[in-house]
């Protein structure tokens, strides 16, 4: 279709599919557009990052970060957090972070904490 310039539309609740299949996703809910982009960037905006601090943190403890979802197994912490995964590792790591992983997230799990902030 590239080569041809053309565009092809496809609605689905398979978001693996969507994944495999398109270069660029559209996000609609309930007649609102959430985001448009390019999927790479999507993906490439939004981490989930795994830590580990002395004292346990809470989103509350970094405001300068848009977090939105954290949870807590044992003595990791992981933050799905809006951003550059640079910029946020840099920064919980000037809060004491022992170590920062940068884990990717499937368009699905994308779309789940997208909507977990749509209420």
């Amino acid at each position: 279709m590239a080569e041809n310039n053309s565009t092809v539309i496809i609605s689905s609740h398979n978001l693996t599919e969507i994944e495999e299949l398109c270069d660029s996703v559209g996000l609609v809910h309930k007649g609102k557009v959430i985001f448009d982009r390019e999927l790479d960037s999507i993906k490439g905006s939004i981490h989930k990052i795994q830590v580990a601090f002395d004292n346990a943190k809470t989103a509350a403890d970094f405001p300068e970060l848009e977090i939105l979802s954290e949870n807590t197994i044992g003595s990791v912490q992981s933050f799905i957090v809006n951003g550059d995964s640079d910029e946020i590792c840099r920064v919980m790591r000037e809060k004491g972070a022992k170590f920062c992983d940068v884990i990717p997230l499937t368009l699905n799990e994308i779309f789940i904490y997208e909507m977990e902030g749509q209420g």
